[in-house]
Parts: structure tokens; sequence; C-alpha cells
């Protein structure tokens, strides 16, 4: 037999959190919030969300008033308000996922347009654009792709030749720079200059 849901006195009624929500017409997140967070109980666990107010930067807002200000969904104001979020914590932009179809070293999807940006070496707002007009996985970074697959007489520890871009990745240097290297017959320690662990030359 599961364990009898939990119910607690309002207005002379025992009744369940989600009688609460149904009855009172309050999300069931934002009870459990007044109830286990701030020890909400009576009639103070179903008083209108209209009626609180609390600061952020400096000035007392309804939670109507945040999200219209803040130009941010009343219902996630009002979940993040039921976690126990004050402050600038309530109006912080989410962070967006971007599936990009891409992996890093780890094996992991790169999410993130700024960490991809960083490892390819390019723009941002380049980035941005090509993922909005539906490019993913190689399309996404294809200039890295398109013209720097060239030889470049450097080598992992298996071997393996490596492309211009996975140079510029390991050296942390742009692939502008190790192209230019390459087009005026720059190959292995001279391409590379200052190798990463784990990366060799070859002539």
């Amino acid at each position: 037999m599961g364990k009898p849901e939990k119910k607690v006195l309002i207005n002379g009624e025992y009744l369940t959190f989600a009688e609460i929500s149904k009855k009172y017409n309050i999300s069931l997140s934002l009870i459990k919030g007044r109830y286990y967070s701030h020890h909400k109980r009576g009639e103070d666990l179903v008083k209108p969300t209209s009626l609180i107010k609390t600061e952020v930067n400096g000035e007392l807002l309804t939670l109507a008033e945040i999200a219209k200000k803040y130009k941010l969904k009343r219902r996630n104001i009002d979940n993040r308000y039921a976690k126990g979020d004050r402050g600038l914590d309530l109006v912080r932009k989410p962070k967006r996922i971007y599936h990009t179809g891409l992996t890093d070293k780890n094996g992991n999807e790169i999410t993130d347009l700024s960490k991809l940006s960083r490892l390819y070496h390019i723009k941002y707002k380049t980035l941005s654009g090509r993922y909005e007009s539906g490019d993913r996985k190689e399309k996404l970074i294809r200039t890295a792709y398109r013209s720097h697959q060239q030889p470049t007489d450097v080598y992992d520890s298996n071997l393996k030749e490596l492309s211009t871009t996975e140079v510029a990745q390991l050296s942390e240097l742009s692939i502008s720079t190790i192209t230019h290297r390459r087009q005026n017959g720059y190959r292995g320690d001279s391409l590379l200059r200052k190798p990463r662990k784990g990366v060799s030359a070859r002539w």
C-alpha cells in the first residue's frame, strides 16, 4: 500500500496539495514551495500571487510586475519564487541550449555556441546565424572544414595527421594563423611553433 498523500488544514478543510492547487487555482510547484521552502501554512499557502511583493534590484515589485519589466514568462517567475529564488535570481535569463550535433574530446555534445566559437575560431555571430538557418554538425563549422584539410605534417599520438582545424584547436592558435603559415610552406614544428602535450611533429 502506497504512502498516503499529505493533507494540510486550510480554512477548516484538510486537503492534499493537488486538491489545494485545483480548488484555489494555484500551481502545485508554488504551493509545495511555499509549504516546504517558506514554511507557509493555512491561508498563507493560498494567498494570491498578485499580492506577493519582493525586491529586485532595489525595487519592491509584484511577481506580475517583475515578469513584465524583465520580459519573462509569469509562470517562470512564479516557479522560481516557489523554489526560493529571490532578487536577481528571479530574473536571470535562461541559458539557451544549442543542439549542434558536435561533440568535445570527451564525447559530450557542445551546446554552447561561445565554446564552439573558441574551439573553431569562428565568430559567435556567424555560428548563431547558421544555427538559426538550420545548419548542424559540420555545416555549422563549415569554414573550418572547407579549406583547412591540407597536409600539416603534425601528428597525434596515434600517428594520425591533424588537419589545420585540429592543429588550431590543440595549439590555441587561430585557424587563419595556421593557414597563413601553411601557405608559406611551414610544416611540422615550424607550423605548430609550440606543440601542446600529446602532439608531435614529423617531417
